[in-house]
């Protein structure tokens, strides 16, 4: 009688592999793969996650699927529940996310031709930041990917960038001009830029060796997306650690409302192709901060994006960044994002996405932005909540929040169980606030 592992090994050597058209896009479904040891796809060997890559037979490349498992981490794979089409497509094929609709294979389906790769322009505004200047240029030139242009647009710099700019010679296209703010000098340099697809890197950040190579591989995959992102790490001024973000959680399944919410795409890390540029427009120069998200909204209103995880930036936090002036963020932030709700594009966004929960999303944002210290912009989110519909519990929270943040004394929690009583509520606890503060008889 056989034994049960000689059992178990027929079973494997029976299972029947389909071979694929090599000229299809067709992935091998997971359960039909080679069987592996590993008894849960986490921890499934890293070459097996990449058998959907065939050679020119239609069956499994191994040798580029050793390469590749090589090269990259168990974290930057997805669950299948995070597609929006709840289409079950396993992380082990698709190693990047894309918001929108799934396309069902990962950038690793195309290897870009050597002979016919796109010219990629990186653009970097700086404005009087020689002292990382040096690491960011260095960054681009040494790049795994090797078709690049690297433009610097120094914005009227009063400190040694000239002199580093002039080191680098004919690697470099150096543009100087007057300072008239980033938003300009990243207008002036996409103007100059010849490249297929387009980066920008602030002059304090820097990439990683192979950043550029693996979103121009994930626009090859699918040619159709308008903009690529992946992940960072933070370091101080320094160049020491301080956070991970490879993989920030979206407060919205929708990243046009995610980026209004929270925004999860760090500008240094986008890839975006230059006919979607000359298609949304330039950055909007009267902008003095958050030009970025602007610039995501309007693209985000056309196409998909993509996120790919794990560390391709060193993005530096320290005092002279532009995101170190609280109150100019605060003041753009404010401006952009009261103009994407007058025009009604966040709404319509959440009304494809859920209709029930506009009221509630709406508050929770308003929420959000008043404990940053933004009321502003909280007491406009609920405004609108108002408007479109009842959701006590978000509604009621951030009204205690915008209370609170009007009066320097600490409000008791409200209770709520009508409309007459929220407003009556409401008046007695403004009132009661009034009557607390100093001076006040």
């Amino acid at each position: 009688m056989p034994s049960i592992r000689a059992a178990r090994m027929s079973r494997q050597t029976s299972i029947q592999y389909p071979v694929p058209d090599p000229t299809s896009r067709t992935v091998i479904p997971e359960r039909s793969r080679r069987p592996c040891r590993a008894r849960n796809e986490r921890t499934l060997c890293r070459p097996m996650r990449y058998s959907h890559v065939l050679n020119a037979t239609g069956r499994p490349d191994w040798p580029t699927a050793r390469r590749l498992g090589s090269r990259w981490s168990d974290d930057q794979y997805d669950r299948a529940s995070y597609w929006p089409g709840g289409d079950g497509t396993s992380r082990a094929i698709v190693p990047c996310r894309s918001h929108g609709r799934p396309t069902g294979h990962g950038p690793y389906h195309h290897v870009v031709d050597p002979a016919s790769r796109p010219l990629v322009s990186v653009v970097i505004p700086t404005y009087n930041q020689a002292s990382y200047l040096r690491e960011s240029i260095d960054s681009v030139l040494t790049q795994t990917y090797p078709a690049l242009e690297t433009i610097v647009v120094d914005d009227g710099s009063t400190d040694g960038t000239p002199a580093v700019l002039a080191s680098y010679d004919d690697r470099i296209r150096a543009i100087r001009q007057d300072n008239h703010g980033a938003a300009h000098a990243l207008n002036r340099g996409i103007k100059e830029a010849r490249g297929t697809f387009v980066c920008w890197l602030s002059s304090d950040d820097a990439f990683l060796p192979d950043k550029i190579e693996v979103q121009v591989e994930a626009f090859a995959a699918d040619p159709e997306l308008g903009l690529c992102f992946t992940g960072f790490d933070t370091i101080d001024s320094s160049g020491a650690f301080r956070a991970d973000k490879s993989d920030i959680p979206l407060a919205h399944s929708d990243l046009f409302v995610a980026v209004f919410w929270k925004n999860p795409i760090n500008g240094s890390t986008v890839m975006i192709p230059r006919r979607v540029l000359d298609e949304v427009g330039a950055f909007d120069e009267s902008l003095r901060a958050d030009v970025d998200a602007e610039m995501w909204f309007r693209v985000l209103a056309r196409y998909r994006a993509r996120h790919i995880a794990g560390v391709h930036l060193h993005y530096r936090v320290h005092d002279q960044s532009l995101s170190a002036d609280r109150g100019l963020m605060h003041r753009s932030k404010t401006a952009v994002r009261r103009r994407i709700l007058a025009d009604g594009l966040l709404i319509e966004r959440l009304r494809a996405h859920d209709p029930r929960a506009i009221a509630r999303t709406l508050a929770e944002m308003s929420a959000t932005f008043t404990r940053q210290g933004n009321p502003e912009l909280g007491r406009s989110l609920l405004t609108t909540s108002l408007r479109a519909g009842l959701a006590w519990t978000a509604q009621r929270q951030a009204l205690a929040l915008l209370i609170g943040a009007r009066s320097p004394v600490r409000l008791p929690s409200i209770g709520i169980k009508s409309a007459r009583r929220l407003a009556w509520r409401a008046r007695r606890l403004v009132g009661s606030a009034v009557r607390r503060l100093p001076g006040v008889g």
